[in-house]
């Protein structure tokens, strides 16, 4: 997934190392947030583990993200992303959507249990 939001994002943003910064910006809020910010936001339910142990989790490349990861993105770059998954039947869901439309773009990726981008807009 990081990699597919690294290709969606502004050309100097985008390369191999972006998706590896964009790990370490995910860990990094989880763990500024568990310290200071909303300790109960990211527990060991919600991500499945220990905050802790999660941050070095999602720092590996191995390791896809999701809906957490998503959310934080949404906010780190002031976006929407939009997943569309594909199955029996075709669902979309729709991120960091706000009211006043003050996102800066919107990111569509296509899940058929691989994370493909389709298209992304930058307004």
């Amino acid at each position: 997934m990081f990699a597919v939001v690294a290709d969606a994002l502004p050309a100097i943003l985008q390369g191999e190392s972006v998706a590896r910064s964009l790990r370490k910006n995910i860990a990094d809020c989880i763990l500024r947030d568990r310290i200071t910010n909303n300790p109960a936001q990211y527990t060991d339910l919600l991500l499945g583990k220990p905050p802790l142990e999660y941050c070095e989790w999602i720092k590996d490349d191995a390791n896809w993200g999701g809906e957490n990861e998503i959310l934080i993105l949404c906010e780190h770059f002031n976006v929407e992303i939009t997943v569309i998954m594909m199955g029996d039947n075709v669902t979309s869901i729709t991120y960091g959507e706000t009211r006043d439309s003050l996102r800066s773009g919107r990111i569509f990726l296509l899940y058929t249990g691989k994370a493909l981008l389709i298209s992304n807009q930058w307004y």
